[in-house]
């Protein structure tokens, strides 16, 4: 039987926003976006109930996401074709990151030239 991380118990580990702006509105909920040390993360993420779990890593696949593609994505559903991604091959690729049904990012790769 596969087992599953167990979620942390007991109150999430509030992050401060005051001060940044909000990069955009989230996709799953309609909270604003802001970013910590490693994540874009929404606001009502930092909620002792119904706590929102959208979240883009700064850091995706040993590629930096900088604040433009993340707003690019949140307001368009898709950034600019990425480079430099890292396979678990530990091979490089190029994607767009792309928004799923209920707020999930993938991966969308180019279409390969024949």
């Amino acid at each position: 039987m596969r087992k599953f991380p167990e979620k942390p118990k007991g109150p999430v580990v509030k992050i401060d926003f005051t001060g940044q702006e909000p990069l955009g509105k989230c996709p799953k909920c309609g909270g604003k976006i802001f970013q910590s040390p490693d994540l874009y993360l929404c606001e009502n993420g930092q909620r002792d109930t119904k706590r929102c779990t959208f979240k883009v890593e700064k850091i995706k696949t040993g590629r930096a996401i900088d604040v433009e593609q993340l707003q690019k994505l949140l307001k368009d559903g898709k950034t600019d074709l990425l480079d430099n991604f890292i396979s678990r091959a530990g091979k490089p690729f190029s994607a767009h990151l792309v928004l799923e049904g209920k707020g999930k990012v993938s991966f969308e790769f180019a279409e390969r030239e024949t």
